[in-house]
């Protein structure tokens, strides 16, 4: 009877080594497709960050040329303007 006792166990033990090790594998695998999942949805909002990150860069790049072009126009005026009061000038000495 005590080879009985040891037998079920024993049979027991494995049993329930099976079914744990059934539960890891299976908790691993849910694990796994969850860390899969959630690294996409990071690489996806990294993304848009890089791709807002561009745009943003792109919309700077464009505004400093619009700054930089109406600079140029106004020095264009300024220059323009200083000729014109020196040709009033010239005509109120005349």
């Amino acid at each position: 009877m005590n080879d009985l006792t040891i037998g079920v166990g024993f049979l027991i033990t494995v049993i329930l080594f099976v079914t744990s090790m059934i539960n890891f594998f299976s908790a691993r695998k849910s694990s796994a497709a969850k860390d899969v999942e959630n690294t996409v949805k990071i690489n996806m909002k990294l993304d848009e960050i890089c791709r807002t990150t561009n745009e943003t860069r792109s919309d700077i790049k464009s505004m400093k040329n619009d700054i930089r072009d109406i600079q140029d126009e106004q020095i264009k005026l300024k220059l323009q303007v200083e000729a014109l009061w020196k040709d009033v000038d010239a005509l109120k000495a005349k």
